[in-house]
């Protein structure tokens, strides 16, 4: 059996880095955050005006809010897909 002992020289930094280099070789990916819009810009983009309509069809589950915070905001994804939804309906 052989016994290998090493010893280099690193300062604080170097170590920092070749333990997060060494960790984050083996962390999963992380998935970067959906993009989230107003409740304006997804009323400008399903031809919305009324906000009203927009707390009905979340009401009805056509819609989900996401709150942040006092505002309310979309997952732009989720948006364009009820768009596109309520396009092929029409």
């Amino acid at each position: 059996m052989d016994n290998h002992i090493t010893v280099v020289q690193l300062s604080p930094d170097q170590l920092k880095e070749m333990i997060y280099s060494a960790v984050k070789a083996y962390m999963p990916v992380k998935e970067t955050s959906p993009e989230l819009i107003s409740r304006k810009e997804a009323k400008k983009i399903l031809g919305v005006r009324s906000d009203l309509t927009m707390i009905r069809w979340e009401a009805k589950g056509m819609l989900t809010p996401i709150r942040v915070g006092a505002k309310i905001m979309y997952q732009k994804e989720n948006v364009l897909s009820a768009a596109e939804s309520f396009e092929r309906k029409n």
